[in-house]
Parts: C-alpha cells; sequence; structure tokens
C-alpha cells in the first residue's frame, strides 16, 4: 500500500470515529414522586424527542421527596452510567426537612433536581398564564381547568400543551428571578409559586438537538 493510500484509509478511519461520536448521547436516569401526572407528561415528551433508549425512569419508591432520592441511589447501585440524575418531586405538605433536606442531599449527590412548589400542575398551568400570586395545589387543579380540561392523571396532556412549552420555560425563569431579587436566592420551600421542572424540559431538549 502506497502512502498516499494509507493517508486515504487513515482519514477514513478518522470520519467514522467523528461519526460515531457524534452520534453517541448522554444517558439520563430520572425518578418521579408519581406514577401518572408527571410521569405520563416526560414519557411522552421523551417519546416524542425521540430520546428512548437514552432516558431511565428508576423503579418508583413513594411520594415523599426522600423515597423518590433513594429511588436513585437504589438504581444507581445496579446501573451507575448515567451522565444525568434528576428527581422530580413537590413539596406539597412535605416538611422543611422532606423537602428543602432532600434538594441538598440531592446536590452532595450529584442529582439535579426539578420541584414544584406547591405542586406539578403549577408547571402545567404556566403553559397558559402568568402565576405570581400564592396558590395551592387544590386551586392549581381548579385554574387549570380554566384553559383545558384537566385531569390529574391524564395520559395525554403533553401532546395538548406542548406548543406551549417555552411559554412554561419563560415564565418559570421569571418566577426564579423574581424570588432571587427578593432574596438573593430561591428557596424551594418558602417560595410559591416557584418550580425548576423547566431545568429538566430544557435538559431534554438539548438531548434531542443532540441526537439529529
Amino acid at each position: 500500500m502506497g502512502t498516499e493510500d494509507r493517508f486515504k484509509k487513515a482519514k477514513v478511519i478518522r470520519q467514522r470515529a467523528i461519526k460515531k461520536t457524534k452520534h453517541v448521547s448522554k444517558r439520563v436516569l430520572i425518578a418521579c414522586e408519581d406514577t401518572k401526572s408527571s410521569r405520563f407528561y416526560f414519557e411522552k415528551m421523551i417519546k416524542d424527542y425521540g430520546l428512548r433508549g437514552k432516558v431511565t425512569f428508576a423503579k418508583h419508591l413513594g411520594t415523599n421527596p426522600m423515597k423518590v432520592l433513594e429511588a436513585i441511589k437504589m438504581h444507581l447501585a445496579l446501573d451507575s452510567d448515567f451522565d444525568e440524575k434528576w428527581i422530580v418531586i413537590d413539596k406539597d405538605s412535605y416538611s422543611k426537612k422532606e423537602f428543602n433536606g432532600t434538594i441538598a442531599s440531592a446536590a452532595t449527590l450529584g442529582v439535579n433536581v426539578a420541584y414544584s412548589n406547591e405542586a406539578y400542575e403549577l408547571w402545567l398551568l404556566l403553559h397558559y398564564k402568568d402565576q405570581t400570586a400564592h396558590i395551592d395545589r387544590y386551586k392549581l387543579q381548579k385554574e387549570l381547568k380554566n384553559f383545558i380540561d384537566y385531569e390529574k392523571n391524564d395520559q395525554f396532556i403533553y401532546e395538548i400543551i406542548k406548543s406551549k412549552q417555552n411559554d412554561a420555560i419563560r415564565r418559570s425563569k421569571a418566577l426564579v428571578k423574581h424570588f432571587e431579587g427578593i432574596n438573593g436566592k430561591v428557596d424551594p420551600y418558602n417560595d410559591n409559586p416557584v418550580n425548576s421542572i423547566y431545568e429538566l424540559v430544557e435538559s431534554l431538549q438539548n438531548l434531542k438537538i443532540s441526537t439529529v
């Protein structure tokens, strides 16, 4: 084989390696506090984005924030090869130790937190309107019904509202900025309404782009 042929062969090998690298995408592990509402939303989003096989859901252990984090730890004991780990939790009526404590513990483990104060339905409502006044989880569900025929375990909620997803991201960021302006930082337990679900959504959006 001549020198020119060897250079051509080496170039082909490099191009194949680059192409392969471009198609290697990170793996994401998610644990949800429920088995239906937020789980349905993210499952549909993952399917819509073509991310099946790239995102894994940990086994559900319970709705308490500490249990959700425990689900991540149990899964990682069997399979630790994940680039991102996320828990999706609601404040609901849990104590500050249970809620903020879980968020702090997650940080020490390198686990990201998509939280809602007071409930996941805040993320859905922000698809339709600004919500700056304090609102509890029961009023959230009632308020949603002003915009959509909402049922808590709706399997098709993602398809219904996905066209407004960037509006929800924008409004979520505005709430975070609002509380940062007041307190210097967000206090997930005391600041209502606030959520960080948009961070997980943006991460999945970026993962979709990287696989194209």
